[in-house]
């Protein structure tokens, strides 16, 4: 959400005022690991405005009311840093997240957008999270319609295949499964939190049921024989009489995939999937 929008709302007047004498935050990152791990660049944003959009900065800032110091760590909170700090990547991500706090727009030619959305998922940033997911939909689909396109549409699309399928995999969060009653040894999956994940491969197995000659997408997915595969195999038989206006990117079904946008409610409250009763028992019945 742009900060131009929070001026639109109600409430709108007494942001601008806290805007305009908000204290910047600086978050601090290791520009790339495999030239000097010890040398940090720094980007700067306002508190008001980060509070406002993500989960992650607001308990930071909450948790340490003087400090306007963070570090891509603390950011982050996840064991593998190094890997999102490569080559320069959190830094391009600041960008992109930046550009968005200002624009509302996801202009990014260095991730895709299923990258993006893990990402904003660690910062606790879920209107990022939905638009990421959206303007991935928008390009899958064959619309006639007046829609505008993302710039990086064509690339998207290209590269949406069964290899991102298994980096979204790689990059899941399974260690809530358990609490909430799903174990992937015995093959059943808490999809909640993995929302782009769930988007993948329904649209991969979409393309399977109703497109003719299948999906090499879902046979290249099989053939891995791994706990990813299993998944797919399930939700193929739970999905083989799914009818043709099921279409995963399609805007009356894509509510189903996207995450709760309310920054009143917990972290956690923010993964749970926005879906009617009937969508909550099909995911029960494809595990």
């Amino acid at each position: 959400m742009a900060a131009a929008q929070f001026l639109g709302i109600s409430g709108g007047e007494d942001f601008f005022g806290r805007l305009q004498k908000s204290k910047l935050i600086e978050i601090t990152y290791v520009k790339d690991y495999s030239q000097d791990p010890t040398h940090r660049d720094v980007i700067r944003l306002p508190e008001v405005l980060l509070r406002a959009i993500s989960h992650c900065f607001n308990d930071l800032c909450e948790s340490n009311p003087q400090e306007t110091l963070f570090t891509a760590e603390q950011v982050l909170g996840c064991s593998d840093v190094q890997f999102y700090c490569e080559e320069g990547r959190f830094g391009a991500f600041m960008a992109c997240f930046a550009k968005w706090i200002y624009t509302s727009k996801l202009d990014d030619d260095i991730f895709w957008p299923w990258e993006l959305w893990r990402l904003g998922q660690l910062v606790g940033a879920p209107s990022f999270m939905n638009l990421c997911l959206q303007e991935l939909a928008k390009c899958l689909g064959d619309s006639t319609e007046d829609v505008e396109m993302n710039r990086n549409s064509k690339n998207w699309k290209a590269k949406f295949d069964w290899t991102s399928a298994q980096l979204i995999w790689e990059e899941a969060d399974f260690r809530s499964d358990f609490e909430h009653g799903y174990d992937l040894r015995d093959c059943s999956v808490y999809w909640g939190n993995k929302k782009m994940l769930k988007f993948a491969l329904d649209v991969f197995l979409y393309r399977h049921v109703h497109e003719e000659g299948g999906s090499e997408d879902i046979r290249e997915l099989l053939m891995e024989k791994d706990d990813l595969s299993m998944q797919v195999a399930k939700k193929l038989g739970a999905r083989e009489m799914a009818p043709p206006e099921r279409q995963p990117w399609n805007p009356r079904n894509l509510q189903r995939y996207l995450v709760d946008e309310d920054m009143s409610e917990s972290h956690e409250e923010c993964y749970s999937p926005i879906t009617v009763l009937e969508e909550v028992e099909e995911d029960a019945d494809m595990g």
